[in-house]
């Protein structure tokens, strides 16, 4: 699937529309229908924004990764290319103050090169770490869900063995019980 698919995907499993989700990201409708439909791509922080929003990661939209492998791509070419710079001033005839000064501003390039991509690298990682919880948290998520379903069939199927006059009686004690505080799921 394509990102704007995915997009789509994890926006109607929640329930929004395209307009609420801009809302909630601070960009227009208009664009979120040209993210899904594959007319445009969001940038890699919008992309972060969307995740965030439709609390998914961004290895849910983007599975490969795509942008920051691009990003990692550009960064490796542009260490080969600086190093083949500082190789090829060395060769150059200009004065040897000069060579020195580009040598050590092409270093420098490479040095905080290789701190982006150390950075994508470890917001890969974070970003799977991420993923993991998430998909923790929606296993729990089901988890809950069904341990509540089997309390709700256990007291149905209690109380259906109740005759009518139990019945009464069960419904106005779980009434009073919902009126206790300690007892209320909403006051927790």
């Amino acid at each position: 699937m394509t990102i704007g698919e995915n997009i789509k995907k994890y926006r109607q499993e929640l329930k929004l529309t395209q307009k609420q989700l801009g809302e909630i990201i601070g960009i227009s409708q208009q664009q979120i229908a040209q993210y899904e439909s594959g007319k445009r791509t969001p940038k890699i922080e919008t992309l972060a924004k969307i995740s965030h929003a439709l609390n998914v990661s961004i290895g849910d939209l983007d599975l490969n990764y795509s942008y920051m492998l691009q990003d990692q791509e550009d960064a490796v070419s542009l260490i080969t290319q600086l190093k083949q710079f500082i190789e090829d001033i060395s060769n150059m005839d200009i004065t040897e103050e000069i060579k020195q000064e580009n040598i050590l501003k092409a270093n420098e390039l490479i040095k905080i090169t290789y701190e982006l991509i150390k950075t994508i690298d470890s917001a890969k990682e974070s970003d799977q770490k991420r993923k993991h919880l998430l998909e923790e948290k929606r296993i729990l998520k089901n988890d809950i869900q069904k341990a509540e379903q089997d309390i709700e069939d256990m007291c149905l199927s209690v109380f259906r063995q109740l005759n009518l006059d139990g019945q009464e009686k069960a419904i106005a004690y779980t009434a009073d019980l919902a009126k206790i505080p300690e007892y209320r799921k909403d006051i927790e």
